[in-house]
């Protein structure tokens, strides 16, 4: 690390280190401390295609858009990550509208 006019300098990621994130973020399922009455949010892991109806407000229902979403129990099943990806990734060019 460089301070001042100088610039900083931070290593990459490869892709064992990559693999080595997603497996210390990433858990089997819910953590056994958290009681099963208590699990408001697991029933959403899985993958979930979407159609979107509102965006940023706006009733977009008739445009016909698409979504995917993600979701994982992560940090020894204490929490769960979510990702979501319009349009999914399937639909993706380089043309996007950004509207």
């Amino acid at each position: 690390m460089q301070v001042g006019k100088e610039r900083w300098s931070m290593p990459t990621i490869e892709a064992a280190g990559i693999q080595e994130f997603q497996s210390a973020l990433g858990a089997q399922g819910r953590s056994p401390e958290i009681p099963e009455a208590d699990d408001v949010y697991g029933w959403l892991v899985g993958s979930w295609e979407l159609d979107v109806c509102r965006y940023w407000g706006v009733d977009v229902t008739e445009r016909g858009l698409k979504a995917e979403v993600h979701a994982a129990w992560v940090l020894q099943g204490y929490a769960i990550q979510d990702l979501w990806i319009m349009p999914p990734r399937s639909e993706r060019t380089s043309d996007l509208d950004k509207k």
